[in-house]
């Protein structure tokens, strides 16, 4: 156990280390954000982030490469979202378990289209169009080394076009999950996106969006339902937008009202969280009510004098015969909300049937 454990905190520290290159700042400063929408409906409904969890849902191992086990072999899965101007994203992903080591290996695809633009010279005048896109290839091994304990990895090969300006880069996960099966509890730690570009999009290289997740979840005894505390953005305190479009408020004598340092440490503190719930309905919970909280979106989008109730997330699931429906909504602000749909299936259930 203690062999395993120092094991365990050496690739941690390993791919923390290594992650140092990206100099992970604030958001809209890294390339490759697309890597942290959410994959799946179920994902989306449940904030963002779902890295404290494992069952049959096998789009729950893009959050946490540890989380696969038996019930994704042959597990298949297709998710598409409508996001805002008619930009598309989907992300797909195939499940394969080996008995024998206990091994369990998946791939998927995930992409964007941001669509079609107009191309201008510098004075305005319309020369043609260009697309823009990106694209990611991974693959993902898993295994549960003790009663407890499992842990997994990830590589991805990502992608990004625009216009004629290309990156390429390979990024990697690393995550554990702890199960304390007789509480119904998870914990969980996921290093995230850490890695190198092979081709930058200019001379020298642009940060990659790495992170540091963790978080725990629990199903309640006498109640089909269970919550989800992640923590995001471990690696840095700080994430605090300092937007410039902000005006301070004043007092008398043109003396600026300073802001409470306590309130401000509280707010933060609270942007690094995600809270989420999910209701199990039905003889054989076939149906599921989803809803979540992200402070930081609500913080970042929110309106000064309008309440958008930004940060918010919802969404169904259900079966039908063999395939899982799942629907999930972002409040992201009052014009720009997110629609994403999942279709699930295990391909093992049609060829038992067959037999």
């Amino acid at each position: 156990m203690r062999k395993g454990v120092f094991k365990l905190t050496w690739v941690l520290c390993v791919v923390l280390f290594a992650s140092e290159i990206s100099q992970a700042q604030s958001g809209g400063r890294q390339v490759y954000q697309f890597l942290n929408l959410p994959g799946s409906a179920r994902v989306l409904a449940l904030g963002g982030y779902q890295p404290n969890l494992s069952d049959k849902d096998i789009n729950l191992l893009y959050e946490n490469p540890a989380a696969g086990n038996e019930h994704h072999h042959h597990a298949l899965s297709f998710n598409h979202s409508f996001y805002h101007t008619g930009i598309q994203f989907g992300y797909a992903t195939y499940g394969y378990h080996l008995e024998k080591s206990g091994i369990t290996l998946t791939g998927g695809v995930r992409y964007i289209d941001y669509g079609t633009f107009q191309q201008t010279n510098e004075l305005g005048e319309e020369i043609g169009e260009f697309d823009a896109s990106e694209l990611a290839v991974g693959f993902t091994a898993s295994r549960q080394i003790y009663d407890r304990l499992s842990l997994g990895a990830s590589v991805r090969y990502v992608q990004s076009g625009f216009e004629t300006y290309v990156s390429t880069g390979l990024l990697f996960d690393v995550g554990a999950l702890y199960e304390i099966e007789e509480e119904n509890i998870f914990i969980s730690l996921v290093l995230k996106n850490a890695g190198f570009q092979f081709q930058p999009f200019f001379e020298s290289s642009e940060p990659v969006p790495f992170d540091i997740r963790a978080g725990i979840s629990k199903r309640l005894e006498h109640l089909p339902f269970r919550f989800s505390v992640t923590a995001h953005n471990l690696h840095r305190w700080d994430i605090n937008y300092d937007d410039p479009s902000q005006v301070s408020s004043s007092l008398l004598f043109g003396e600026e009202e300073e802001e409470d340092p306590r309130f401000s440490a509280v707010d933060n503190f609270f942007r690094h969280l995600i809270f989420s719930g999910e209701f199990y309905l039905g003889a054989e919970e076939q149906f599921h009510l989803r809803l979540a909280y992200n402070h930081l979106l609500a913080k970042e989008l929110s309106l000064s004098d309008t309440r958008v109730f930004s940060g918010i997330s919802l969404g169904v699931g259900f079966n039908i015969h063999r395939f899982r429906i799942d629907y999930g909504f972002g409040r992201y602000h009052t014009g720009a909300n997110a629609h994403k749909f999942s279709i699930s299936t295990n391909i093992s259930e049609f060829t038992r049937s067959i037999l």
